[in-house]
């Protein structure tokens, strides 16, 4: 599954989200096609609250730039 990432103007991003084997979630997150951080999620909550964690982050990194 592929979702939008909001990123800071001019950027673009995605999240990667798989099954995994062990029937949790693989999460992938890209900003203009690089790979900024991954994660594994046991439940369909915890991807939910890593990827408001991942767009709060990114607000953040904007601001002190």
């Amino acid at each position: 599954m592929e979702l939008p990432l909001r990123c800071a103007d001019g950027h673009s991003g995605r999240l990667l989200i798989a099954l995994a084997s062990d029937g949790g979630w693989d999460v992938r997150a890209e900003v203009d096609a690089n790979l900024v951080s991954i994660g594994h999620c046991p439940d369909w909550h915890r991807v939910e609250r890593f990827c408001v964690r991942l767009e709060e982050q990114l607000r953040i990194r904007k601001l002190e730039c």
